[in-house]
């Protein structure tokens, strides 16, 4: 698979121009439905991929280079769609490099939920995408991503109110980009205030010392 549009701050306007082309796509999409994934794939994944580059601990977590897994079930129908979907749109972008750090693209097929805390821990990931899932526990996850600092996204938006850090969920006819704070912390992630001013923020905190940043704080 080719890798997906690139990320890399070594070119001055690059970070500014990608991030103006994602919220625009942002603010031009279409109305959603009520679905698992509400915001359409080549809507939200680049998005997703747009926030990587304001995340301040990313070349910590990540060294030399980020691996951006996408887990999902092959035997769900809705999950091993969003992978293919997902494959298709990183395609497309051809993001080769984030903040001048390769991203290297790896599959992660998931059965159950002891499976899943294995696969999670044994695919050197550095950001997780979850696909839907069935009748496998986020905590499976989350277990090992807050325990080793990486960071997990999606595309189904009520995975951010179940400790997932970024999903992109719908706001009337128009994607909205959701950060669950506590989940952003203990996962390691460091977005900036700009990025957070962005967004919606769940889960937040007042004592913390970004308290006065971010955008819109949600009980």
């Amino acid at each position: 698979m080719r890798p997906v549009a690139h990320i890399d701050s070594r070119l001055p306007h690059t970070r500014r121009s990608v991030w103006v082309v994602a919220w625009c796509a942002l603010l031009l999409a279409g109305s959603t439905s009520a679905q698992d994934i509400p915001v359409p794939m080549e809507t939200h994944l680049p998005i997703c991929m747009t926030a990587l580059a304001f995340d301040r601990s990313l070349r910590d977590r990540a060294g030399d280079e980020i691996v951006f897994a996408i887990l999902f079930q092959p035997r769900f129908l809705a999950s091993n769609s969003a992978h293919e979907e997902a494959l298709r749109v990183l395609d497309e972008l051809g993001v080769e490099a984030i903040e001048g750090i390769p991203v290297r693209y790896v599959s992660v097929p998931v059965s159950d939920e002891r499976d899943t805390e294995r696969a999670v821990f044994e695919s050197d990931a550095d950001i997780v995408y979850v696909a839907p899932l069935r009748a496998v526990p986020l905590d499976a996850i989350t277990r090992v991503t807050r325990e080793h600092d990486i960071m997990t996204c999606s595309g189904v938006d009520a995975y951010g109110r179940a400790g997932l850090t970024l999903t992109v969920s719908a706001r009337g006819q128009r994607p909205e980009l959701v950060v669950n704070y506590t989940a952003m912390r203990e996962e390691g992630v460091d977005f900036t205030a700009q990025l957070l001013a962005y967004a919606r923020v769940l889960e937040f905190t007042e004592g913390t010392p970004e308290a006065g940043a971010a955008g819109r704080p949600t009980p």
